[in-house]
């Protein structure tokens, strides 16, 4: 098949494109999908190694400890899961405050007030879209906040679904969607690949409801490979040769090359042309990148209290470890035993008034016992320990008095300085997170526009001057949804 312009313009995107195309060209573009993901996850791959450390660390792995003795002491000190968990608990009630978690902001004149009512509309129905018809999407927020301070970047993918027949909002860690290092704006990087499984059964229902193609599968040998590994491209492809790449959304089955999705991540109405050629093409981007810190090195995908803090905690863990084997040291005592004193060998233990005879030759019982001298826990290192937790909590902002606990008979004035300068680093990391979810709202309502039900829209909202074609004009610009976490606090 020859792509045309008007072929461009009629495509949508769910006309899986890959129906129409020669097997041959399915057969390079479906090895060129797997050659160009293994080449940007090596580029990334020290990122995708960090994060899965920075897991572990959070998740308080402890392993056993045979060094220096088996057993010794390797407690994990709970700092940077206690300052993410401070921090989703301060700014999650705040965005999911009473359910309005969209609200509308209207620009330019709106003498008649029709603006603002057409705004209201469209957040109520935006808000029944996120706590109602989109279970997903409360949960994974939640999840958002919780491990975004600690990786410092994930993402939420926004698309419409055949099968649930609604828009969906997924969360996805940076290890699965692989983008180059050296990218600059992330809405114009020329490659991303969303890495995930799919059970043969979910394959098979995309097949049959006509989202992938009806390409054979492999038989599978065992019950263990009933999961295929998919690999979503978010690309440029020039499927019409004509010299001009079109964005493109490919699905590919990695362990047969086999394309399964090719389907257009564009709308007609982002096509600029002179009616013999495109000139132009605005991509829809499904992603949104949700940034903790922006990374010192300029790579994409951000830095979080984990990077942050990791050496700090790790010297903490060994500092706690050191004073807890000097403990241990301190209170079981140890030492040489002479060979005038004859027992029946091994250890035994002495309850509380209990005397256990022994054979002891000539000098005395005291001149064949040596213990070794210990020092117990040092002073010295308690005060570093001290040190570090408390620079470390200062940089995350975790203080007591960000918890509520306030020293006793501080002055009023002294505790509202404190919490004012505390929140000073969370208010920078909202504003991030705000402008991240401005942007997640404005891909929904996108794609609400596109693929809304007008009498679902008409039952939730419940107004007569509702029309979803004039309330979900895509051309217009006179109202946005927004998000709108304004932090409170009982000062």
């Amino acid at each position: 098949m020859t792509i045309t312009i008007d072929d461009l313009k009629e495509f949508t995107t769910l006309t899986n494109v890959a129906d129409e195309i020669d097997e041959k060209v399915l057969a390079r573009i479906g090895a060129r999908v797997v050659k160009l993901y293994g080449s940007d996850y090596d580029e990334v791959s020290d990122e995708m190694d960090e994060y899965e450390k920075l897991i572990e660390l959070a998740n308080q792995t402890v392993e056993p400890k045979n060094f220096p003795w088996e057993g010794a002491a390797n407690t994990k000190f709970p700092l940077i899961p206690a300052a993410a968990i401070k921090f989703a608990a301060s700014v999650y009630p705040e965005i999911i405050k009473t359910g309005d978690v969209v609200k509308p902001k209207v620009f330019g004149r709106d003498a008649d007030e029709s603006k603002i009512k057409r705004g209201k509309r469209v957040a109520s129905f935006m808000n029944w879209q996120l706590m109602e018809q989109m279970p997903e999407w409360e949960e994974h927020t939640d999840k958002l906040l919780t491990m975004l301070p600690l990786v410092g970047c994930y993402f939420k993918k926004a698309f419409y679904s055949p099968l649930k027949r609604r828009n969906v909002s997924m969360l996805i860690p940076p290890t699965e969607l692989i983008i180059s290092k050296y990218t600059g704006d992330f809405d114009h990087v020329p490659r991303m690949t969303h890495s995930f499984s799919l059970t043969r059964n979910e394959i098979i229902e995309r097949q049959r409801s006509g989202i992938f193609s009806d390409v054979d599968l492999p038989a599978k040998k065992t019950d263990d490979e009933d999961e295929r590994d998919i690999l979503e491209q978010h690309c440029w492809y020039d499927l019409d040769d004509d010299g001009y790449e079109e964005p493109y959304i490919i699905t590919v089955d990695v362990q047969t090359r086999n394309v399964l999705r090719i389907v257009t991540r564009y709308s007609e109405q982002s096509i600029l042309d002179d009616g013999k050629q495109v000139i132009s093409i605005q991509p829809f981007n499904h992603f949104t990148k949700y940034v903790f810190f922006q990374s010192f090195d300029g790579s994409p995908y951000g830095m979080g209290w984990g990077r942050l803090l990791r050496a700090t905690s790790e010297t903490i863990n060994t500092t706690v470890n050191q004073l807890l084997d000097a403990g241990t040291l301190d209170n079981l005592q140890g030492g040489l035993i002479g060979s005038g004193v004859r027992t029946e060998g091994g250890s035994f233990n002495l309850a509380p008034g209990e005397w256990q005879p022994v054979e002891v030759g000539a000098g005395g019982f005291s001149d064949n016992i040596f213990p070794i001298p210990t020092k117990g826990p040092s002073n010295e290192m308690l005060q570093l320990l001290q040190f570090l937790v408390s620079s470390a909590q200062d940089l995350a902002s975790a203080k007591d008095v960000m918890s509520g606990d306030v020293p006793a008979n501080a002055p009023a004035t002294t505790v509202l300085a404190a919490i004012e300068q505390g929140y000073k680093v969370y208010s920078s990391i909202y504003k991030r997170i705000y402008k991240s979810l401005r942007e997640e709202f404005k891909k929904l309502y996108e794609l609400t526009s596109m693929y809304g039900d007008s009498e679902l829209y008409l039952d939730v909202v419940d107004d007569e001057e509702a029309d979803f074609d004039a309330d979900f004009e895509s051309s217009s610009r006179d109202i946005v949804p927004v998000a709108n976490p304004e932090v409170s606090s009982s000062i």
